[in-house]
């Protein structure tokens, strides 16, 4: 019996796991979209090249994003809304809200460093974008 499960279930096994499988596709962003709201004014940037995308998506991992603010603050007149475009498809959007605050999706909105977050404006009259 045992031979038997040697010479049958063995090869089973190599034969399995000798299988080509399916590559696994890999998110890259495509395009990013910044629009700007300050008051009245507005501003929209956006980005396809590499080292402009680039730029936005270390500007959001520089952000130390912290808990959940108590509440949010009503004094900003600034607020973002970040797109990111990618080749699957998909599409994660950020919010800014002023310095202090960044929400991902529809998630909630957390506390970030405001030193670190006033950087959002001089970023986008650095770079002109595409449009």
């Amino acid at each position: 019996m045992k031979r038997w499960m040697i010479w049958f279930v063995l090869p089973m096994l190599l034969l399995v796991g000798c299988q080509k499988k399916e590559p696994v596709a890999t998110r890259v962003v495509t395009r990013v979209q910044v629009f700007c709201h300050n008051g009245s004014d507005a501003l929209y940037r956006q980005y396809t090249e590499q080292q402009d995308m680039r730029a936005m998506l270390n500007y959001l991992r520089l952000l130390d994003v912290g808990d959940q603010p108590e509440e949010l603050p009503e004094d900003s007149k600034l607020s973002y809304k970040i797109v990111l475009e990618d080749n699957l498809g998909g599409q994660t959007v950020y919010r800014q809200l002023g310095s202090r605050c960044l929400c991902e999706n529809d998630g909630p909105w957390h506390s970030i460093d405001g030193s670190k977050g006033s950087l959002l404006y001089p970023l986008l009259l650095l770079l002109p974008g595409d449009i």
